[in-house]
């Protein structure tokens, strides 16, 4: 029902976890509105950019610039990949570097 879904349970929902990454599509609205109430809540909010979009590239390069703004980090795919894996001994590194490796450029 609202624009932020921290209004409608979300941050029940992710408990305590101090770091969340966020994406999604109409960056402009719903993504900007949720990501800046896990800044409210006290969220270190990392902004996942090649999975957010919105009709006009404006909008999302606008929502992106003021989540910045406000504190949020703009990141990667492979930086959240990495960040996640912890170094090359995981054991899903080869997996994943292999997907990785396959994804459009």
């Amino acid at each position: 029902m609202h624009f932020d879904a921290c209004e409608d349970g979300l941050l029940d929902a992710i408990g305590e976890s101090p770091e969340v990454v966020i994406a999604g599509c109409e960056a402009h609205v719903c993504l900007l509105q949720t990501a800046l109430g896990l800044l409210r809540a006290g969220r270190e909010v990392a902004v996942l950019v090649p999975a957010c979009g919105s009709r006009q590239v404006a909008d999302r390069d606008l929502a992106l610039q003021r989540l910045q703004a406000a504190g949020a980090l703009l990141v990667s795919t492979e930086m959240v990949v990495f960040e996640w894996l912890h170094g090359c001994r995981h054991a899903r590194f080869k997996d994943v570097l292999a997907r990785i490796k396959n994804l459009p450029r």
